[in-house]
């Protein structure tokens, strides 16, 4: 695929996108899962341990329409037909075995790997990032909707 020239050096760690401390983004994204949710909605953190940012982890995510924040200690292979809206930060390597469509942005500190005849499309929005990614620890769920009408 093709790669983007003169890019700026990685970050040291996925707090600085928000502008937190170290601490403080550990303790947003909470316990890491060490399994992979169907799709990944809202903040999803996928850690197979205790130990932050030792890129251990190998997670698969199976096709499906996702957003939010998907932050992954080790890394992160979609398969299938895969949509995501939001941030996906990957401390090991992405690897791409299907069709995967972005909006918003990916860091992958591995580097991106894609099987033959997989396609990555990733387009850059700002807006959807601040649109999709939770604030806070907690977020809003619903649990029912019910339409009302006069």
């Amino acid at each position: 695929p093709p790669q983007l020239e003169n890019q700026s050096p990685l970050d040291d760690g996925p707090w600085e996108i928000f502008s937190m401390e170290p601490d403080v983004f550990r303790d947003w994204v909470g316990h890491g899962h060490r399994s992979e949710p169907h799709p990944p909605l809202g903040l999803v953190h996928l850690d197979d341990n205790s130990t932050p940012r030792d890129r251990s982890g190998s997670f698969s995510v199976h096709g499906g329409d996702g957003s939010g924040f998907l932050y992954v200690d080790g890394d992160l292979t979609l398969s299938g037909s895969f949509t995501y809206r939001g941030l996906i930060y990957v401390e090991g390597e992405l690897r791409v075995n299907g069709d995967a469509w972005i909006l918003g942005a990916v860091v992958a500190r591995g580097g991106v790997r894609q099987r033959g005849g997989s396609r990555l499309t990733i387009l850059h929005s700002r807006d959807a990032v601040g649109q999709c990614v939770p604030r806070g620890r907690d977020r809003i769920v619903f649990l029912s909707w019910r339409e009302v009408s006069k």
